[in-house]
């Protein structure tokens, strides 16, 4: 019988060979600027292309990046074939904010598995001066769905555009 803790040591294994190959930042190691906050989703399925979705708050400037590779998430993820950035107006930011907040990420565990559950693959982080804290599931709820829902509209990735076989 395979273990959660098994399953989280999977999915992180994963998710930093999939920021590497979406030229993301470490979040985990990268310093942060004091008055800045960096938060970033990372989802993958095994029938959609894996996407990245990073936003960048100071003050009430939100800068907000993305990045898609091609390829469900079985696939050997050699290059992105999408990115973009886009500056969130401070009425956007907030409510992206208020999704956040929705989420409650300073209660949650680090991790989250249901065994035998093929479902997303969801990674929420945040990085500020004062540290770094991250949620990564299999199951995501709707409060994550809400804000991965909020993102991608903002963006030009589309979760749920299937990949072909």
């Amino acid at each position: 019988m395979i273990s959660g803790m098994h399953e989280a040591k999977k999915s992180s294994f994963y998710n930093a060979k999939l920021l590497r190959r979406l030229k993301e930042p470490g979040l985990y190691t990268k310093p942060s600027d004091s008055g800045t906050t960096i938060y970033r989703i990372t989802c993958s399925n095994a029938f959609y292309h894996p996407f990245s979705i990073r936003v960048e708050q100071t003050g009430n400037n939100y800068m907000l990046y993305w990045k898609e590779v091609k390829g469900g998430s079985w696939c050997k993820h050699k290059r992105y074939e999408r990115s973009g950035k886009k500056r969130l107006t401070s009425a956007e930011g907030q409510m992206f904010i208020k999704h956040i907040d929705n989420i409650n990420l300073d209660t949650l565990p680090n991790c989250v598995f249901e065994l035998g559950f093929d479902g997303d693959g969801f990674l929420l982080e945040r990085r500020t001066a004062k540290g770094y804290k991250a949620f990564n599931t299999n199951a995501p709820e709707q409060q994550f769905k809400d804000l991965r829902t909020y993102l991608l509209k903002y963006t030009r990735l589309s979760f749920g555009r299937k990949t072909t076989f």
